[in-house]
């Protein structure tokens, strides 16, 4: 862990979001997103997403570069959300609400 905290300020992150049946399809990854953020040694990186590839590389830098990839089905059904704060950086990648199937009870 503690590489890890030393090795921060110099990541270069690759966030791949695409499933087996999209290469097959040939439906191939593009950059959607793509964020760089201050860091300093000490701090952390933590990446919360349910499926995808994670791709670490250093580098010189006191910053955090972090780039998403997907295809079309990623672009249209997926979130993202990178920030950083005294802690460190977050990268989330969640499902978008699908308003249509909400459901809500009024209370009497």
């Amino acid at each position: 862990m503690s590489k890890l905290k030393f090795i921060l300020p110099m990541i270069a992150l690759s966030f791949f979001a695409m499933s087996i049946h999209d290469v097959l399809a040939g439906d191939d990854p593009v950059l959607l997103l793509e964020k760089s953020l201050p860091t300093q040694t000490g701090q952390k990186l933590r990446v919360d997403a349910f499926a995808g590839n994670v791709k670490i590389t250093s580098w010189s830098k006191n910053e955090v570069e972090v780039k998403i990839y997907g295809n079309t089905e990623c672009r249209d059904n997926m979130e993202f959300d990178i920030n950083s704060d005294a802690s460190g950086v977050k990268v989330n990648a969640s499902k978008k609400t699908d308003v249509k199937n909400l459901r809500i009870s009024a209370l009497n």
